[in-house]
């Protein structure tokens, strides 16, 4: 019985040792488990901040890239790609961290010279991780940056008067643009149509209202915050730089040279101008002819709202803007200093194959336009103060593509 006993004793003890370390193994292991997830929360945590801050380094770095893209700049320059990093450092991150790629080497904008990607990269280190053997955790964040032609608006009226309109339709047109229009005008009457024209955009922007006949599509939105000159920054064409402009006639034909100009009339005859820079002090005029000119740009100096650009008459004018330089896709440029008054500038549209393409850039000053033929497959960037459109055909406005448009893109953050 003794021996019953002692045995039963010894039993009980053995299953009293086994829970305890049962317990203790359950003990050590809930403990790692807690260790673990408190240590990826606060490791994770640090790492998750890391990664977000990598990413504000890397947008802020693209969006320097795209700026520099904008003012023509050459991203493979050293000087310039430190630029581009300096404003990824302000986030924290070393210039060792931050590399730039132009063209970008990856994503949907591969290879694209419009854009600029930058990476940025660094090592974090850890703390409660270590223990589970990882001292260090590499955060990765990736910006692509690049142009894009302003807001897809293709034509803009720039006044802000409340008191008057600054875009109007008139003469019963059909009116089809595969772009944006915008006025700035805050007038209850910003945009009219009183001719009963039939409008078409992909969008319609007014900062004051809409009134008029006819059918607009889609529906004007009206108390849009007014947009800003993209050609804001087009410098002014120095005349010192530039020698004398000439002209010369053999076979009926009459050929202009680039350079300054007193003034260019032409009231018939056939005329072609010469790839190049005219710098015209008092206004451009054509009552008849057939004038063409490819790779030209037009500067009007001259101050007075009556000698402005005046294209009229039923002639063949064929004008495109140039295609590379300083006023690459710009075509007639008007003294931003000159007051809008008088009958401003005038570019009706000749016979059925006439056509402007280039920007129809009158800052400070109105323009009354007839448009291109809706078959002339040609683009058309059209900014002025105020702008009338007139005539009773078809009537096309195609914005400008990215490849052929003037500095009126801006820059934007694309992935």
């Amino acid at each position: 019985m003794q021996y019953q006993a002692r045995f039963a004793r010894s039993r009980s003890r053995s299953r009293g040792d086994a829970r305890s370390g049962q317990i203790l193994v359950i003990f050590v292991v809930v403990f790692a488990l807690i260790a673990g997830a408190v240590a990826m929360m606060l490791d994770g945590g640090r790492v998750y901040w890391e990664k977000r801050m990598a990413q504000n380094a890397a947008d802020a770095a693209a969006m320097a890239g795209g700026h520099e893209l904008r003012r023509g700049s050459d991203l493979t320059t050293t000087e310039v790609v430190s630029w581009i990093k300096r404003d990824g450092q302000l986030h924290g991150f070393s210039a060792e961290e931050i590399t730039v790629e132009y063209p970008p080497n990856r994503g949907s904008n591969n290879g694209d010279t419009n854009f600029v990607g930058v990476e940025v990269s660094r090592d974090v280190p850890l703390s409660f991780m270590r223990f589970f053997g990882w001292s260090k955790a590499n955060v990765k964040a990736w910006a692509t940056a690049g142009l894009q032609v302003g807001g897809d608006a293709c034509m803009i009226a720039l006044n802000n008067d409340p008191t008057r309109d600054s875009m109007k339709f008139n003469g019963g047109a059909d009116f089809v643009a595969d772009c944006g229009m915008m006025t700035n005008s805050t007038s209850p009457d910003a945009m009219r149509n009183v001719g009963g024209s039939n409008i078409t955009a992909s969008w319609i922007g007014v900062t004051g209202g809409y009134s008029g006949g006819g059918n607009t599509s889609p529906s004007p939105t009206t108390s849009v915050p007014p947009m800003l000159d993209p050609l804001s920054e087009l410098p002014t064409p120095n005349p010192a730089t530039m020698s004398a402009g000439s002209k010369s006639t053999n076979g009926g034909v009459t050929t202009w040279s680039p350079g300054v100009h007193q003034q260019i009339k032409i009231t018939g005859g056939t005329h072609v101008f010469s790839p190049g820079e005219y710098y015209v002090q008092k206004g451009i005029q054509v009552t008849g002819g057939d004038v063409s000119g490819t790779d030209v740009f037009f500067y009007n100096a001259s101050t007075q709202p009556s000698k402005g650009i005046d294209f009229g008459g039923n002639g063949l004018i064929q004008l495109s803007a140039p295609s590379t330089g300083t006023y690459k896709g710009v075509l007639f440029f008007g003294n931003r200093e000159t007051a809008n008054g008088g009958s401003g500038n005038k570019l009706l549209r000749g016979n059925a194959n006439s056509y402007f393409q280039g920007s129809l850039y009158f800052p400070s000053q109105h323009l009354d336009w007839a448009g291109n033929p809706e078959n002339s497959n040609k683009w058309a960037l059209v900014i002025a103060d105020t702008i009338n459109i007139s005539g009773t055909s078809n009537i096309s406005l195609q914005g400008p593509p990215l490849s052929s448009a003037p500095p009126a893109y801006s820059a934007v953050l694309f992935e």
